[in-house]
């Protein structure tokens, strides 16, 4: 890590805040510092990612147990270096711009500086760093992905291969299976009403599973769309907060004052459609499931009008 709060900043003098700002150049020593500090947790991040990629996918098709145990165990070294950079963050930014801070009021000529450092210094960890482990993470959790589409194909198959090779004990006449059977159910024989057992396949039982995480996977783009448009609504929050901050300390602008208001437009506009991709997600999502596990649609329809009746 890096030093930068020492006593050299405790001797500054009072009037040197104002009349001769020594500490704008402690503060870009610090920024400089803190960047390159960011850069060398992001390099030991990819290093540990690329070093690990094929491994998991290897494990993914020999060993799904040891496959979860690695990946868990590289998301969390992930999840470490987020969180020492955050720690620094902390203690050698927003500490440090929190006691300089005290020191001068924003009638300052050099305040927007102080709060540039810190805006700068917070863009970097979130936007930088925080941005390139959530990519890597998605890399890594890639490596755990199941093809669900083909695993419901094999259902399908498997149900036309035996639906007309069910026999009834008592008088052996077929039975139809007329349905994809995923629990143990008693099948009365068209021929004698006998009550026959039928249990299915391990693969067959897993079809409700199987069905929601399809359902989940086909409507996966309005999903995304749903996160993508949070992600605009952050960065347009943003970009109007860096304007009223320059607002703050510069004269009267009509031109800047627009480019707010049509942020602010922009960023409420963001904030009402949020909700509703969520819904068109979570709507043709279930839909898509009561297709697939029919004789659920009833119950899985009830689910969701819950989650509906729940607060966003």
């Amino acid at each position: 890590m890096f030093n930068f709060f020492n006593k050299k900043t405790n001797q500054l003098e009072k009037n040197s805040f104002s009349e001769n700002p020594e500490w704008l150049g402690l503060l870009q020593e610090n920024q400089e510092r803190f960047f390159v500090f960011l850069e060398k947790l992001e390099a030991k991040a990819v290093e540990l990612t690329e070093a690990a990629l094929p491994e998991l996918y290897e494990l993914k098709k020999e060993d799904e147990r040891q496959h979860g145990l690695m990946l868990s165990g590289i998301l969390g070294q992930l999840g470490n270096i987020r969180e020492k950079a955050e720690a620094v963050y902390d203690e050698k930014i927003e500490d440090v711009y929190q006691i300089f801070k005290e020191k001068i009021d924003v009638f300052n000529p050099f305040y927007n500086q102080l709060t540039q450092f810190r805006t700068t210094c917070s863009n970097q960890l979130h936007r930088g760093l925080e941005a390139k482990l959530s990519e890597l993470r998605a890399q890594l959790e890639q490596t755990n992905f199941t093809d669900y589409e083909v695993l419901y194909q094999q259902i399908l198959d498997e149900h036309e291969a035996i639906k007309n090779q069910f026999k009834c004990q008592q008088c052996g006449d077929t039975i139809p299976l007329t349905k994809i059977y995923f629990v143990t159910s008693h099948i009365a024989c068209p021929s004698c009403q006998n009550k026959n057992t039928f249990t299915p396949s391990s693969l067959a039982q897993g079809l409700e599973q199987i069905g929601r995480s399809l359902a989940e996977q086909r409507t996966q783009p309005l999903l995304d769309k749903y996160y993508e448009e949070e992600n605009r609504e952050r960065d347009l929050y943003m970009q109007g907060h860096q304007l009223k901050l320059k607002r703050d300390f510069s004269e009267k602008d009509d031109a800047l004052e627009q480019q707010i208001e049509e942020l602010e437009k922009q960023h409420q506009e963001s904030k009402a459609l949020i909700p509703q991709y969520y819904q068109e997600y979570q709507r043709a999502m279930f839909d898509e499931w009561k297709r697939l596990v029919p004789d659920l649609a009833e119950h899985n329809e009830r689910f969701y009008q819950s989650l509906q009746n729940r607060n966003y």
